[in-house]
């Protein structure tokens, strides 16, 4: 069996079990066999218990964020890993009683009383898979890998109306016999959709123009223009702007989906 070199593969064996193999090494063969069962009872992953993690999680950029994961027994050592590769160095560290890794007081993460791992301030290029592995006893542990997703809430957090100016409420207007109305959301992650509804239409005909994704420093700016029309004797329609996100795993990205504006020929009553 090929060992590598990292801290968290090998087999934690007692002082004793190592005496033994170097009291045998007078016989060839016996130090083989009693080695490779030695071995196969240290790798013994996930025999009794267990770590348990999401698939997914989703930080806040910015923000910090701890990755929690169930364990189903006491946690006697622990390793934390930037990817799936446990091969290499762990980032942070549990080990006889004594926290360590590579990236350990570095301000960038650190282990929770839980011993989870928490995301001091979550950036970019924190997105990816971690790997956990926990030790329960000498013989006994487990590994598992998830992934973190890093989300940006767009601003403002709504999906704003050109016509409204910068506010989330929505508004009305006077028109006059034609216009248009572009609604937008603004640097998001990830990219999010918007469309138009009309409703109380009253003499108003309009089209809908096809909405643009444009992607600016790893954030999405989306936008969706309707152009209306409105005949010499009045008019009244209620334009609706709703943004949407295929992913719904992701956290809140906006305060609201949805604004309104109203339109109207002649004097805006209500």
């Amino acid at each position: 069996m090929a060992l590598s070199s990292s801290l968290a593969d090998f087999p934690r064996l007692s002082f004793t079990a190592w005496n033994f193999i170097i009291t045998m090494t007078g016989n060839g063969a016996k130090t083989v066999v009693i080695f490779g069962l030695l071995l196969t009872s240290a790798f013994g992953e996930g025999e009794s218990e267990s770590i348990s993690c999401d698939n997914q999680y989703f930080a806040e950029l910015g923000k910090p964020y701890v990755i929690a994961c169930n364990a189903s027994g006491e946690q006697l050592d622990v390793y934390w890993f930037k990817g799936r590769d446990t091969s290499s160095f762990p980032i942070l560290t549990l080990e006889d009683d004594t926290y360590g890794g590579q990236e350990y007081q570095k301000g960038e993460y650190e282990l929770t009383n839980e011993n989870a791992l928490k995301v001091i301030n979550t950036q970019l290029k924190h997105e990816g898979n971690f790997t956990v592995r926990v030790y329960f006893n000498d013989y006994d542990f487990d590994t598992t890998t998830t992934e973190l997703n890093v989300y940006i809430r767009p601003d403002p957090p709504c999906p704003l109306i050109d016509a409204c100016g910068s506010t989330c409420t929505g508004c009305q207007q006077n028109v006059t016999t034609s216009g248009s109305l572009t609604c937008n959301v603004s640097g998001s992650r990830p990219m999010m959709d918007v469309d138009w509804i009309v409703t109380n239409q009253s003499g108003v005909s309009f089209t809908k123009e096809e909405q643009t994704h444009t992607e600016m420093d790893d954030r999405w700016y989306t936008e969706k223009t309707i152009q209306y029309t409105t005949p010499d004797c009045g008019a009244d329609a209620t334009f609706k702007c709703i943004a949407s996100l295929s992913d719904t795993s992701f956290g809140p990205l906006l305060d609201t989906y949805s604004s309104t504006v109203r339109i109207k020929t002649g004097n805006v009553k209500y």
